[in-house]
């Protein structure tokens, strides 16, 4: 396991780690969860870049997960884009068995989970990021369908922090 969990406090500032949790915080509803229809993309245009969007579906009693989006920054430091492509496709075994107890993790408990160290794909452990996985619903579901993970190297900083008063009007 390359990445080991942190705590929000750990954290810095600006990090687009930091700056999705503000609006997630802002937005998710009294479960926990981020509902599908309160995202909208444009309200964050600075951190799609280091987003990745994880589907998931059901299939004989097991979990699939892939890849609906991932950011630019992303597909760079990945080395690749996993767009399109399932999880178990796309990282070592070994890293799997870790970040399928981490979706579990998170969709039962539903909160975010925080993580730092480096990628977890051959060749590119050289890079150190934090990540935040995130829970997202469909309105009227109980079930968390989707998986938002926000993925940085340590020292990228977002200068524009999201507006007090725009995740206050999105709060509304």
């Amino acid at each position: 396991m390359l990445l080991h969990e942190i705590s929000r406090s750990k954290i810095p500032s600006l990090h687009p780690v930091d700056q999705y949790t503000e609006y997630f915080t802002s937005l998710k509803d009294h479960e926990g969860v981020l509902r599908r229809s309160d995202y909208d993309p444009l309200d964050i245009p600075k951190l799609l870049p280091w987003l990745m969007v994880l589907d998931e579906t059901h299939f004989r009693g097991a979990a699939l997960h892939r890849f609906r989006f991932v950011g630019t920054r992303l597909c760079e430091i990945l080395g690749k884009d996993l767009t399109g492509r399932s999880l178990n496709e796309s990282i070592p075994s070994a890293e799997l068995d870790y970040r399928l107890s981490e979706f579990d993790e998170v969709r039962s408990q539903r909160k975010q989970i925080y993580g730092r160290g480096g990628v977890p794909l051959p060749g590119r452990e050289f890079v150190e990021i934090i990540r935040g996985v995130f829970p997202v619903a469909r309105d009227g579901e109980d079930k968390v369908c989707q998986f938002h993970v926000v993925i940085a190297p340590v020292a990228v900083r977002i200068q524009e922090k999201l507006q007090a008063e725009k995740l206050a009007v999105l709060r509304a």
